[in-house]
This record gives structure tokens, sequence and C-alpha cells, in this order.
């Protein structure tokens, strides 16, 4: 990591220098959805998925049509979700890597109130992927 990195301060943090909208956050470790053998990929032209410029600008107007209001509801949604305290009675240690625990730093002393923590936001990260995925992982359980 360079010495720049690890001078930046939470000030300077912004969202987007984390977040890819095709893979989530940067350097993720997430697998790779790839097509199963019994898949055929066919492809009819080299060209078809390259986007046009005229689909680009499209694509680039969409994104700006949502309003502030929308945005304003989005991150109170958000906060609510992650950055709310919550009461952790028993507690225990878990590891995550320095660069990932300093963006989480950024998020919450930028989006968090004063009592917001990043315990509090990884507590909170945690229910509700339990809460999303439950059924999935019951299911799972059973294979």
């Amino acid at each position: 990591m360079s010495q720049n990195s690890k001078n930046k301060k939470a000030e300077d943090f912004n969202l987007n220098d984390y977040i890819n909208p095709q893979k989530g956050l940067n350097n993720s470790t997430a697998p790779i959805e790839q097509p199963l053998a019994s898949e055929a990929i066919v492809n009819t032209k080299p060209t078809d998925n390259i986007v046009s410029e005229k689909e680009s600008l499209l694509l680039q107007s969409t994104k700006k049509a949502v309003s502030s209001k929308q945005r304003k509801a989005g991150l109170s949604e958000y906060q609510q979700t992650f950055l709310s305290v919550p009461k952790i009675t028993d507690r225990k240690t878990v590891f995550i890597s320095n660069e990932l625990r300093e963006k989480i730093v950024g998020i919450v002393r930028k989006l968090g109130t004063e009592k917001s923590s990043v315990s509090g936001f990884v507590e909170n990260l945690v229910i509700h992927h339990l809460e999303e995925y439950k059924e999935d992982v019951e299911s799972w359980k059973k294979l």
C-alpha cells in the first residue's frame, strides 16, 4: 500500500473510489460466475457485447435521472440499515484486512453519527446478509 493511501483522510473519502458497479468493492475476492459446461455459449456477432455510443449516452442520462429526494431516501435507508448503533452484548474478535477496515472507517465517519462504529457497521452488515440469505443458507445446509 502506498504512503499516499495511508495518509488519505476520512474527509477525502469518496464511496465511488471503492465501489465498482459491475464487481462491487474493488479487490473483491468474490467468485465470478462461470457458465456450466452443459450451457452453450452462442455469440452470433463479435460486436454483440459492444455498447454503442448512443446506448452509452442513454445509460449515463438514466443514471442522472435519480432525484435528490430518491438519493436522500436511499441514504436514509442505508444509514438505518448499516449505521445504526447495535447493542452487542457478547463480543468476539473478527479479523479483516487493514485496507478494508480503512474503507469502512471512511464510510462510518462520512455517513454515520458520532456513535457509529466499524464494529457496529460490520454487525449490521452481517445481520442484513444473514436475513437476506436465510432461506438459501438453510437449503444449502441440506445439500
